[in-house]
């Protein structure tokens, strides 16, 4: 063999390596994180029940995707209009025991194997320290409101009609890659309540 011949069957085992690695690079990317992802999503409107004489609000999230979303926080904001400026607050959010965390949002591959629901419903709600610094502004004093228990959702929905809308944020890492991922649900204003 002659040194033009080794050199070329060299350059063409490089590059048919160099090739390689990328394509299989590219499938594997394209299965870890297109394919087998996880995937939340949201109700399209609030629930609404009385529980105790008093109105609870409540929202249902589902991890569609192939893969589990796991340490999951979730926040809920609710954001009020007030003329050139918004008034943000975060409410309080429980599932069940948890407050505002969820262990494992199941995934549909742990759905099918384990039969672990892959569907959650949050309660949310207005804190405490909302109540306290709502009962002396505007259109809250008044001898409805003798304790700062008593005002609810209801009240601030009914007061802000359309100058309200509440967004719900969900972190959790991937069970798999442990990428740390947001879903944001759509803005929830008055007519998303039933």
């Amino acid at each position: 063999m002659n040194l033009k011949t080794i050199v070329c069957s060299n350059f063409l085992s490089i590059f048919n390596s160099i090739f390689l690695s990328i394509f299989a690079s590219g499938i594997f990317w394209l299965f870890t994180f297109k394919i087998s992802r996880t995937n939340i999503i949201f109700s399209d409107k609030l629930i609404k029940s009385k529980e105790s004489e008093k109105s609870v609000y409540r929202i249902r999230i589902a991890n569609i995707g192939y893969r589990d979303l796991i340490e999951v926080n979730i926040i809920a904001q609710l954001k009020i209009k007030l003329g050139e400026t918004n008034e943000i607050y975060n409410l309080d959010i429980s599932e069940g025991d948890y407050q505002k965390f969820i262990p494992v949002l199941p995934g549909m591959k742990t759905y099918r194997t384990r039969k672990l629901t892959n569907i959650k419903i949050l309660k949310f709600y207005i804190p405490k320290f909302l109540q306290k610094e709502l009962i002396g502004k505007v259109g809250f004093r008044s001898s409805k409101y003798k304790k700062y228990e008593d005002i609810q959702l209801d009240d601030i929905f009914r007061k802000y009609r359309s100058r309200f809308e509440i967004t719900f944020y969900v972190f959790g890492s991937d069970s798999v890659t442990s990428t740390r991922k947001l879903f944001e649900s759509p803005k929830y204003i008055n007519n998303d309540i039933e």
